[in-house]
């Protein structure tokens, strides 16, 4: 009888063997001199596999064949190391759900939780107000930006003519006591007619 651990890591071997047959794709980041980060992406099986030198199976996302994985993002922020996968949903424009994880040095994925700029304006408008189409975010090093659509309830799915809300989120570290080591949180944000 094969024990759990032994299956799991035969399994990702697997997975990390066959990446040529099964049109995987493979991400790699050096993010310390004691960790290496793996991140297999296969598009077929809509599945993401985070392995390290030290762990061959940090984290395993799945979805359904009603949304997909965009190519993974490795940045820094204030000299820490990231990772962020999105999942979108087909047919959503900006609605997806966001993978985040801090990187420690030894190699640890630790999940950053989030409170959406799109959903914390939307207190702010009128009745006959709507965001639609999600948010639009984009990760660098040290720069995390949003832009979203704000739409008068009569207005065409093309066009918002509220104009739109951009900004930049930043990445803080919690207490010690809270159980995520980090939180995205809104920094700037101004309005303009242009995308």
């Amino acid at each position: 009888m094969v024990s759990k651990m032994k299956y799991i890591r035969l399994l990702t071997l697997l997975v990390l063997t066959n990446h040529v047959l099964c049109g995987q794709n493979i991400f790699e980041s050096k993010i310390s001199l004691n960790c290496r980060l793996t991140v297999v992406k296969n598009d077929s099986l809509n599945v993401i596999n985070i392995s390290s030198n030290t762990s061959n199976n940090l984290k395993t996302l799945l979805t359904d064949e009603t949304a997909y994985f965009e190519n993974p993002v490795f940045f820094k922020f204030d000299n820490s190391n990231f990772l962020r996968v999105q999942e979108v949903t087909y047919g959503t424009a900006y609605s997806n759900i966001e993978h985040l994880y801090h990187i420690s040095k030894d190699c640890r994925l630790d999940s950053i939780q989030f409170d959406e700029a799109s959903k914390q304006y939307s207190k702010k408008l009128d009745k006959d107000e709507i965001i639609l189409k999600g948010e639009y975010r984009t990760f660098k090093d040290n720069e995390i930006t949003f832009s979203f659509g704000i739409w008068k309830k009569e207005d065409p799915n093309c066009c918002p003519s509220k104009g739109y809300i951009k900004g930049k989120y930043k990445l803080i570290k919690t207490d010690k006591e809270e159980k995520v080591k980090y939180k995205m949180t809104v920094s700037e944000q101004s309005w303009t007619s242009e995308l």
